[in-house]
């Protein structure tokens, strides 16, 4: 067997979304501080046990921008992770966005947080972030993010109004099917 140097491994891009679609966030932090001006950050981000950092590191080559950190988490049983990071405006706009729109994620709660978070950021990249009724629309796009919130619609999350505790705000009722709460629609593609 010839020893000597190994060519890096390149990730697929579809290696890429699946990674994403499972463990990847679009993250809209909104700053109403009265210190400050109203500030809007924007991010993508991939977290991962500390024993699969080089799947990371090679995010870091594929996409030639961002940085890895370490996660710090003292919760009880959980694991050392780190963080793959993308912020700022030109990056994520110019990088991240193009890639996710030649290759699409495939759930559908990824694909519907990476739509209001290319649309937050449209915004953002017109200064629309700068007005009151620009910060007001980012908001209400906001708010309708990462669908395990009742905001974003999601009928197996109840606000904790409607279901009386914290705790059972997570669960669908258990009285019922999972499988009668879930409505399958066709795409437009699939109706064609």
């Amino acid at each position: 067997m010839r020893q000597g140097r190994t060519k890096p491994v390149r990730l697929a891009p579809t290696y890429i979304v699946g990674l994403v679609d499972g463990e990847g966030c679009f993250s809209v932090r909104y700053n109403n501080s009265q210190r400050r001006r109203a500030k809007v950050d924007m991010g993508f981000s991939v977290k991962i046990r500390a024993v699969d950092r080089i799947v990371l590191v090679r995010l870091l080559e594929y996409f030639k921008c961002g940085g890895i950190y370490i996660q710090n988490d003292r919760r009880p049983k959980h694991a050392l992770c780190y963080r793959y990071e993308v912020n700022g405006k030109d990056n994520l706009k110019n990088v991240i966005i193009p890639f996710f729109k030649r290759y699409p994620f495939q759930t559908v709660t990824k694909q519907q947080d990476f739509k209001l978070f290319s649309q937050i950021l449209d915004l953002v990249d017109k200064k629309q972030h700068l007005t009151d009724q620009g910060l007001e629309k980012i908001e209400q796009l906001r708010s309708k993010m990462h669908l395990g919130s009742p905001a974003a619609g999601n009928p197996l999350v109840r606000s904790s109004q409607e279901a009386g505790s914290r705790r059972s705000k997570h669960r669908p009722d258990r009285g019922r099917d999972i499988a009668s709460m879930i409505t399958i629609r066709p795409s437009s593609q699939e109706r064609r």
